[in-house]
């Protein structure tokens, strides 16, 4: 053979072996983009006398899903938290669908008294009606305490509790690696009950009513809301709950926007308004929002100080909590296999267009 002819056949060899190496081997994989966590404000509601009344902020969850304002009637000492010692881990049900939270906001609120007369009222109202998938919320630390929880479709009727989409119960302790605020905590781990009604259910704490660590539950709702609302009532002690809202992306445009609020609020010299960027290339602006200032001169009574449980020494103050991470799953890609096949067929080509020599 030619060396030409040699060149050339052993160019094509190369191209094939190329091309089965590469059908072998299989696309590389892409990593998914995980669920994304609510950026939140909070700003301290008062009445003309100075007096709290509760707080009021935002909830932004990604581009494609509606900006929520809140309202609570909850007592004093509620706050938006950083998440860098109670977050929710990936191997929680929670985090294995929405991605692990650590150093992500969420909102820790009171009731409106430490008695079991006295439940905070916490309601999110959106400014279009949610999508039917693809977002979720979980509530933690629910242990000397209960949540009712309910909500309103779009035409404002009350959402049967099988549209709440509840998911299952967990702790977010029962996880490896977990937050800090789980340290020391060791097996059995704490479980909330849940006790569904016709148009709301209730997730309650252990029968003891004992203050522990991590015990959650999360929700997953299938038809559109306009509402949500979340009642929790003081059971023992001075308990707190933890809200974290999350989604998944999507690249579907929010069709409204929320509207600024024209009325003037007063807030105490202490309160102060905290807001929290998301962490993603997509920014959905939400609308601004005023507190507003109730004219009441009535203000909630708190109950006397009782006997504090080990996580509450000593009366009111902060409360310990904690969860886990989701691993990224893959997609693929085939373009270097067309290529490889595409070089095969080109090589075979060129083979066959050169004539030998006589």
């Amino acid at each position: 053979m030619p060396p030409t002819s040699r060149r050339l056949a052993a160019a094509c060899a190369a191209v094939i072996a190329l091309g089965a190496a590469l059908l072998v081997a299989g696309p590389a994989p892409v990593a998914a983009e995980p669920g994304v966590y609510a950026a939140w404000t909070i700003g301290e509601v008062i009445d003309a006398d100075g007096r709290h009344q509760g707080y009021a902020g935002t909830m932004t969850l990604p581009a494609g899903y509606p900006v929520a304002t809140w309202t609570s009637d909850a007592r004093a000492d509620s706050a938006v938290e950083s998440g860098a010692s109670t977050w929710i881990p990936v191997a929680s049900p929670f985090g294995a669908v929405y991605g692990p939270n650590q150093n992500q906001p969420y909102l820790r609120l009171r009731p409106r008294a430490d008695t079991p007369t006295g439940p905070s009222t916490t309601t999110y109202t959106f400014a279009t009606p949610t999508p039917s998938s693809g977002w979720a919320f979980a509530l933690g630390d629910i242990d000397s305490d209960q949540v009712e929880v309910s909500a309103e479709d779009a035409a404002g009727d009350p959402v049967p509790v099988a549209g709440l989409g509840f998911q299952s119960v967990y702790n977010y302790c029962d996880a490896t690696p977990r937050p800090s605020t789980c340290s020391g905590m060791t097996p059995p781990y704490d479980l909330p009950s849940w006790q569904p009604g016709t148009d709301s259910g209730l997730l309650v704490g252990n029968d003891g009513a004992v203050d522990t660590t991590g015990a959650s539950g999360w929700f997953q709702p299938t038809v559109p809301l306009k509402t949500l609302s979340l009642t929790f009532t003081r059971r023992a002690g001075f308990p707190v709950y933890q809200t974290w809202f999350a989604a998944l992306p999507t690249t579907e445009p929010t069709t409204t926007s929320t509207s600024s609020t024209s009325t003037t609020s007063t807030t105490s010299p202490s309160s102060t308004t905290t807001t929290t960027a998301l962490p993603t290339t997509s920014t959905t602006t939400p609308g601004s929002t005023t507190s507003s200032t109730s004219s009441t001169s009535s203000s909630s009574t708190v109950a006397p100080p009782l006997l504090g449980h080990p996580g509450h020494p000593g009366g009111p103050g902060p409360h310990r909590g904690g969860g886990r991470s989701l691993p990224a799953t893959g997609r693929a890609l085939g373009g270097l296999t067309l290529v490889g096949v595409g070089m095969i067929g080109a090589g075979l080509v060129a083979l066959r267009a050169r004539r030998r020599p006589a």
